[in-house]
């Protein structure tokens, strides 16, 4: 028995993305456009940014980042590193790059809870 299936050979050549999204809005399939509003509601957040960007911190690759960074990111929960096998190289740790760990968040549940805000 074969089991071959040639998808070109049986179903034709799969079209552009061109011609996909022409399809789509021939058809009245919006799925693959953003709604106006969406549009209007990034540029309000974009434009800022793109008027005055920020002075770029230079830092070391491989390392966790810029010293600024922790002021970005205060307030919120720690990275926490995923888990990898040994063999799998890791970025250095902040305690070596000199950025200082971002502050770790109280326990919303109260002290002696199992619960946790970084998970």
């Amino acid at each position: 028995m074969d089991l071959s299936f040639l998808f070109v050979k049986e179903l034709g050549e799969a079209p552009e993305p061109y011609e996909r999204v022409l399809s789509d809005a021939l058809q009245g399939n919006a799925s693959p456009f953003a709604r106006e509003d969406a549009v209007e509601e990034t540029w309000r957040i974009v434009q800022p940014l793109l008027e005055t960007p920020g002075d770029p911190e230079r830092y070391k690759p491989g390392t966790w980042g810029p010293a600024g960074v922790s002021k970005v990111v205060a307030g919120y929960p720690r990275w926490h590193e995923p888990w990898l096998p040994p063999e799998v190289p890791r970025l250095t740790s902040p305690a070596a790059t000199g950025v200082p760990p971002a502050p770790v968040l109280p326990d919303p549940a109260g002290a002696g809870s199992t619960g946790s805000a970084t998970a």
